[in-house]
């Protein structure tokens, strides 16, 4: 702390009177503004994609920069190079390599089409078999109708304008839905396995079932032979029931 104090008091008699804090505080201020808009821009950077990013300069100020033409965004990243514009410069490139603004760059070609600007025709057959050609070109899934309505040509090239729908996105769908296992508390192993683990369950219990249906009757039929075993000797006492008595007549009388 004495040290502190001891170099604020040769600091003062070194400038004249104010001078020194004055300067000091004003160059502070500057420099925490610059980096705190530097650490702002830098945040927005990295949470906000490019194409998301609103143009505060320019006659499409206001607008998304992936609402913009790929010929506008190609002037800005040409142009744009020094300054405090070089920011919007560079982040011009970024768009024009966005997977999703690459969406408008090929819609772009599919409105010459529409507006009369491309060759229309070409092939005798009229804009909407051009189009459907051009659908084949880019794999779009030209008879999607769901897909189409969900896309707002406005925003496409945005996170906010959907995507247009592809073949390739419906067949890795397809794909996805099938490696997906069905039914709640699966562990997994796809619709193949599951229907063999039924099958191996079906025939367990089949198998015991036999084995106790087997046992039941060999304990039926046993029961059986015992009981008809005790009827004959009883069918058999009742039959002749003074047989030894009349033997031993006989026997005593001869």
């Amino acid at each position: 702390m004495d040290k502190i104090m001891k170099l604020n008091i040769s600091l003062r008699s070194a400038a004249p009177p104010h001078s020194f804090l004055i300067c000091s505080s004003s160059s502070l201020k500057v420099s925490c503004f610059n980096n705190i808009r530097k650490t702002t821009w830098n945040n927005e950077m990295r949470a906000i994609p490019a194409r998301d990013r609103v143009i505060d300069i320019g006659k499409h100020k206001g607008k998304m920069l992936g609402m913009l033409s790929s010929e506008y965004l190609r002037w800005m990243s040409k142009n744009l190079i020094t300054g405090d514009s070089e920011k919007w410069g560079k982040l011009a490139e970024d768009v024009l390599e966005d997977e999703v603004y690459a969406d408008r760059l090929e819609w772009e070609v599919a409105e010459r089409l529409l507006t009369g600007e491309g060759m229309v025709g070409s092939s005798g057959s009229g804009v909407a078999v051009e189009l459907k050609e051009l659908s084949k070109r880019f794999g779009w899934d030209y008879d999607d109708k769901v897909g189409w309505s969900k896309v707002d040509f406005r925003l496409l090239g945005t996170s906010k304008g959907g995507r247009l729908p592809r073949v390739q996105d419906k067949q890795q769908q397809v794909e996805s839905n099938l490696k997906k296992p069905s039914g709640k508390g699966s562990s997994g192993g796809g619709g193949v396995g599951r229907e063999k683990r039924r099958e191996r369950a079906a025939k367990k219990r089949e198998n015991q079932t036999a084995v106790a249906g087997k046992r039941i009757t060999t304990e039926k039929e046993e029961t059986n032979d015992d009981n008809d075993g005790k009827k004959e000797e009883e069918i058999g006492r009742s039959r002749f029931p003074g047989r030894q008595s009349l033997i031993n007549k006989v026997l005593h009388e001869e």
